[in-house]
């Protein structure tokens, strides 16, 4: 999909082992470098990034030591407003949000799908006592932060 759209992928490794459901939290990245791709223009890059975290902070509440990873996307961001309705599932339900204007950013491409992906990434997190939060702005791409516990109980 990277390809067709002209978009690079960087990954950046790390050395890592956490206790998860790997199909759950596969779906999870899936889907969250599906939409990164979606929304980047062409010849631009996303970044997923994995790095161990020791300390907390005001988006992540988690018990130490876990887990970070990023998907940071260069698509036209996310307006304030709109942060946290992104994984609203009712909101989706309702069809409050108009997937053809990409969340009340500038439309990249047309958009596919029920609009329910990000909703379901969040609980698939939760389910294995981590996060999964965003951080953007307009005009200025998205970061997209999945967080699990090194150690874990499985769901």
């Amino acid at each position: 999909m990277a390809i067709e759209a002209q978009v690079s992928v960087n990954f950046v490794p790390c050395n890592l082992q956490v206790s998860v459901d790997a199909q759950q939290i596969i779906q999870l990245l899936a889907h969250l470098l599906h939409n990164a791709i979606k929304v980047s223009p062409p010849g631009s890059s996303i970044e997923l990034t994995v790095e161990l975290s020791q300390q907390n902070s005001d988006t992540c509440t988690i018990p130490n030591p876990y887990v970070i990873v990023r998907v940071q996307d260069a698509g036209p961001g996310i307006s304030f407003q709109d942060l946290q309705r992104v994984f609203d599932q009712e909101v989706f339900d309702q069809k409050v949000f108009d997937q053809d204007n990409s969340i009340g950013a500038v439309k990249a491409q047309p958009a596919s799908g029920s609009g329910q992906g990000l909703a379901i990434s969040r609980q698939i997190a939760q389910r294995h006592q981590g996060q999964l939060w965003v951080e953007s702005s307009l005009s200025a791409g998205s970061s997209f932060y999945l967080a699990l516990p090194l150690e874990s109980t499985m769901p």
